[in-house]
């Protein structure tokens, strides 16, 4: 018996009412992904953005390691570990530049000379990264601290090595030599960055 007034949806009302229902739910559902991926980005960001403050280079740790908030998360040593091959990848770009430039024809002798130990001393740094970073690979368990003071002796060294360069460039002011600075001046604070994460790094970070 049909109630007055009243009309039984037809069946093609219901397929469009049902397909609504389901649109509407795989939006909910976007809807609530998306905003989940936005707060675990918040975080990531914010973890880069905090281990940075206290940095001496805090400008140039966060837009250097921000890129890879994903990949790093909330993670101390992985952020290290990124800190570390930036550091390798900006030496041995320098390396490479310093190299170049100690071959270049109508240098002066003092330039020549001061340029080759930059060669040498950058050329050195890169090995001393290189190390910390396979010893990155064993820092953990009891031996944490042997590990770590390793770590932070290969990184103050390839510090070293920067500034010795620096040092030998101090009092030439030409356009090679400017060029040098800069490049191993930005690799200097990227190592002095990544070592700042190592120092605060403990047996319990993540």
């Amino acid at each position: 018996m049909e109630m007055k007034g009243f009309t039984s949806p037809s069946p093609s009302s219901c397929k469009v009412l049902m397909a609504a229902i389901v649109a509407l739910l795989v939006l909910i559902s976007s809807t609530m992904k998306n905003c989940s991926a936005t707060t675990t980005k918040s975080s990531e960001i914010n973890f880069i953005h905090s281990s940075c403050a206290s940095i001496l280079y805090p400008n140039l740790c966060y837009s250097s390691l921000s890129p890879y908030a994903s990949s790093v998360g909330t993670n101390s040593t992985r952020l290290a570990i990124v800190a570390l091959k930036l550091s390798l990848s900006a030496t041995r770009n320098s390396s490479a530049l310093v190299t170049m430039l100690s071959r270049r024809v109508g240098l002066m002798s003092n330039e020549t000379a001061n340029i080759k130990d930059c060669v040498v001393e950058v050329g050195d740094a890169t090995d001393q990264l290189k190390q910390s970073l396979e010893e990155m690979n064993h820092l953990g368990g009891p031996n944490f601290e042997f590990n770590k003071n390793s770590i932070q002796t290969w990184v103050s060294a390839a510090m070293t090595d920067h500034q010795t360069c620096l040092d030998g460039l101090d009092r030439l002011n030409g356009l090679v030599e400017k060029q040098i600075k800069n490049s191993v001046t930005t690799a200097s604070r990227l190592i002095s960055n990544a070592l700042a994460i190592i120092n605060s790094l403990t047996s319990n970070s993540n």
